[in-house]
């Protein structure tokens, strides 16, 4: 053991020169591979923020979504034009009836005028 520590102190600002070349190539190996926690941490920040306008455009989505009918309501409503237009379908010919009529007593005015 001696031996070794003479020859450390002999020859320390050769190995004190070793030791911080494989520390620094060790400390750029590790820097590539691995994120730091500052980059790690702004992506967090970047996807909570991106998260939270998604969550944002989904609650506005669903606010809208409340107010249109739904499916029973939709069914009611074509069940009322389904029944109008049988009731329009009915008026139509009450009205061609009456449209006849008047274009009787119109015919029989205009003939009175030329008597």
């Amino acid at each position: 053991m001696q031996p070794i520590i003479d020859y450390i102190t002999g020859n320390w600002a050769i190995f004190l020169t070793v030791c911080g070349t494989v520390g620094s190539v060790i400390y750029l190996i590790l820097d590539t591979r691995y994120a730091r926690k500052l980059t790690i941490t702004e992506g967090l920040d970047d996807l909570h923020n991106k998260f939270n306008a998604v969550e944002n455009r989904v609650d506005k989505v669903e606010q809208e979504l409340q107010h249109l009918p739904n499916a029973k309501d939709v069914a009611e409503l074509n069940g009322a034009i389904r029944d109008m237009k049988g009731e329009t379908t009915a008026l139509r010919s009450s009205i061609k009836g009456l449209s006849r009529l008047v274009d009787l007593l119109v015919e029989k005015e205009v003939n009175k005028g030329d008597r």
